[in-house]
């Protein structure tokens, strides 16, 4: 999703994962403050409404790190938007691990959850979160104004 001055310009369609691969194509002008946002189907507290939205980077590291597995799991500030880019084509990987965390908007307990990661960072709007294993849901997704 593209947010402009908070209202949503830009949405692809939903794409499934096919043999633990999604591809998809968003044109470069509407990279600007996109987010990703991911409905797993084991995830509860998105089923509640509230998506996971991927870690575009990480306070502190530089566009284009790669980002190793342990990294996401110590609290960090991230940020889930993206600040878009000039070039014709990006391939980055998208890691999710399932999670247990808890939702005081769901009730006591824990939950399983979508945690989720770019494993190399695109340069990444100053819209900074702190998280830990790299879990960021949000309810409105319009989240990158």
């Amino acid at each position: 999703m593209q947010n402009r001055r908070g209202d949503l310009t830009y949405a692809t369609d939903q794409v499934q994962v096919d043999a633990g691969e999604v591809r998809w194509v968003v044109p470069t002008n509407r990279t600007k403050s996109m987010a990703f946002l991911v409905y797993a189907p084991f995830d509860e507290i998105a089923q509640g409404g509230y998506p996971m939205v991927v870690v575009t980077g990480f306070k502190g590291r530089r566009p284009d790190s790669h980002i190793a597995p342990s990294y996401p799991l110590r609290s960090r500030l991230v940020s889930g938007c993206w600040s878009g880019t000039h070039q014709r084509a990006i391939t980055n990987t998208l890691r999710i691990r399932k999670v247990r965390l808890p939702n005081p908007i769901a009730g006591p307990g824990l939950f399983d959850s979508a945690a989720g990661y770019l494993e190399r960072t695109l340069p990444a709007r100053p819209y900074w979160v702190r998280t830990k294993n790299g879990a960021r849901h949000a309810s409105d997704p319009s989240i990158c104004k």
